[in-house]
């Protein structure tokens, strides 16, 4: 019955009483959890990546050649590089 369950450990109070607050808030904080820990990666990364690399990983990640050309308009310096990388991975 839990065999295809997205939520791998759900909390005690959302297996015993089965009722929808809980289930929902608990999914609504793992959606919060997701978003600030990509805006951690984000951030942690924005430093450490070069042109190349953010080009790379931005094709990788299915971004169409015409946007990443946008961003590299938009930020043409090296010392908005880091804005480029956040800007990209939003």
């Amino acid at each position: 019955r839990l065999y295809d369950n997205q939520m791998k450990v759900p909390p005690m109070d959302v297996c015993v009483s089965g009722v929808m607050q809980p289930i929902g808030l608990f999914l609504r904080k793992a959606f919060k959890r997701e978003e600030i820990l990509m805006e951690r990666m984000f951030l942690s990364m924005k430093d450490d990546l070069n042109k190349v690399d953010l080009r790379q990983l931005l094709r990788k990640l299915k971004l169409p050649d015409t946007q990443i050309l946008e961003l590299e308009q938009k930020y043409p310096s090296r010392d908005m590089m880091s804005e480029r990388v956040v800007a990209g991975l939003k």
